[in-house]
């Protein structure tokens, strides 16, 4: 038991020295490119995928995106004026909270936020995605002209059927999904099958700083 023991502790020993290292190479990162690149954006991801975040980096050309632990970004932007490595930069800080992430660039404000713009995309929702539609399966359709599941498929999704003739009817109303409400497991099954993509994958810009100032997303057509 105590062998066992140490083989535990050793290894949560090694798993900490990791995050610690990857931890410190993030910090690097980001101060490094606070020193390379003249603006940095602060954005706000929605129903993220890693698939179009892949695209929207190359997109970026020799700009650099960076999603961490919101923490480890601000302790390297730094939280207070003392800490910080540039005029100002702390006030980014201030709004990294959620599904933030820092984009490094050369690029001014109009550019990136038409790249931003151009990376939307409709996706299929996920347990626990906000909806941006309602969607309801009326009592008395044919189910399997919508859905060509085998009925123990069908049962164990909630949709209850029965045979009329030739057809496989719902027996009662079934709310796929309702506007701003999250989703269930079996909800976002159906959707899938269905072909519905109810979600919006989006970067968008919350503020920028350039040169020592912080500027609202407002401003990014004045730039």
């Amino acid at each position: 038991m105590a062998r066992s023991r140490r083989v535990r502790l050793s290894a949560l020993v090694k798993d900490k020295d990791k995050r610690k290292e990857r931890n410190i190479d993030l910090i690097n990162k980001v101060r490094e490119c606070c020193t390379c690149f003249k603006y940095i954006y602060v954005v706000i991801l929605q129903n993220q995928r890693n698939s179009l975040l892949k695209l929207f980096r190359k997109k970026l050309g020799d700009g650099h995106f960076i999603f961490g632990k919101n923490k480890v970004l601000r302790l390297a932007l730094g939280v207070k004026p003392q800490d910080e490595i540039n005029n100002n930069i702390s006030s980014i800080s201030q709004l990294l909270k959620g599904e933030r992430a820092l984009i490094f660039s050369n690029l001014i404000p109009s550019e990136m936020m038409k790249i931003c713009e151009d990376s939307s995309s409709l996706e299929f929702g996920r347990t626990g995605s906000i909806p941006g539609i309602s969607y309801v399966l009326t009592a008395g359709c044919n189910i399997k002209e919508k859905l060509t599941l085998p009925d123990t498929v069908l049962h164990k999704l909630g949709l209850e059927t029965r045979i009329q003739g030739e057809n496989y009817e719902l027996v009662s109303d079934f709310t796929v999904c309702e506007t701003g409400v999250p989703l269930t497991n079996k909800q976002a099954q159906v959707l899938k099958y269905l072909g519905i993509q109810t979600v919006k994958f989006e970067i968008i810009i919350e503020a920028f700083w350039y040169d020592g100032k912080l500027y609202s997303s407002n401003s990014c057509n004045s730039n």
